[in-house]
């Protein structure tokens, strides 16, 4: 079986499927698109210079930019994600609140 269509059918068996369009959509009726959050696992894996998935809380998505990503010897388990925006918006993410606003396109 595809890895992506196993990744569906876990997502779709434990209702954790998010439809939500693109921000730049302006359309009357625009086109709504599955997601999921990310795991923990994930989070620990992103790479810099990729851009992700962002919910912004008002039912749309925009992709950020990995600008750069911190971990700390003394403890494994802290995470910083700092991102990028547009031309000038900047913020900085934790492990925590990487889970709940990084999305994975299904």
């Amino acid at each position: 079986m595809n890895p992506a269509n196993t990744e569906l059918a876990k997502a779709l068996l434990s209702g954790s499927i998010i439809d939500l369009r693109l921000r730049s959509d302006r359309k009357k009726r625009p086109t709504l698109y599955g997601f999921r959050r990310m795991t923990r696992e994930e989070v620990f894996t992103l790479v810099q210079g990729r851009t992700y998935p962002y919910d912004p809380g008002d039912g749309s998505v925009i992709n950020v930019k990995v600008t750069s990503v911190h971990r700390w010897e003394r403890d494994p388990e802290r995470l910083e994600v700092r991102v990028k925006w547009g031309m000038r918006d900047y913020f900085t993410l934790t492990a925590n609140e990487c889970t709940q606003v990084l999305l994975v396109p299904l």
